[in-house]
């Protein structure tokens, strides 16, 4: 296979073999070895069905945990116990972090739908690996799946004091 564009080729050679075409490793500086009509178009969200169930899974999430933070943080004045202060908190903790998830899954159908409407993902594929934007989403995906799985710990906790507290037989 002829590295089309690249002067060099690969390390200097002017082709590589067919075994090494479509491999997923871009053995041609201009990745013209991967990025060609003989290799499968590759997106971010191949399947139709996962790329609509981003969309409205996570147009959902977004919309309402941002409503339900505001919603909280404006009725959070109101709380007149501590553990009623806690239990507000952790919810808007729980709604912070789906919140996150929501946004990634939003950008990840975004930039699906850019890169299909406007290039190949092939050739977008190591520019948007190495982008801020794809580290910065990476990192809310996980402090969003952390400070959720965090916030319902706690709030099981506090909720499974609250239940043994109720239940306890006072003694005379």
């Amino acid at each position: 296979f002829s590295c089309t564009g690249d002067p060099h080729g690969n390390r200097g050679q002017n082709s590589i073999p067919k075994t090494k075409m479509c491999d997923g490793v871009f053995d041609c500086r201009y990745f013209s070895d991967e990025c060609n009509e003989h290799c499968s178009k590759q997106n971010i969200l191949e399947s139709s069905f996962l790329r609509t169930s981003s969309i409205i899974i996570g147009g959902i999430a977004f919309l309402v945990n941002l409503a339900r933070i505001i919603r909280d943080i404006i009725t959070i004045r109101k709380c007149r116990t501590a553990v009623a202060l806690v239990n507000k908190f952790m919810v808007v903790l729980i709604a912070f972090g789906d919140f996150l998830i929501g946004l990634y899954l939003l950008t990840i159908a975004g930039v699906d739908w850019g890169v299909r409407n406007y290039s190949e993902y092939c050739e977008f594929k190591l520019s948007w690996l190495a982008s801020d934007a794809c580290a910065f989403i990476g990192v809310a995906s996980t402090i969003g799946s952390q400070v959720s799985l965090f916030a319902m710990t706690v709030l099981s906790g506090v909720r499974l004091h609250g239940i043994q507290g109720s239940l306890r037989v006072p003694s005379e």
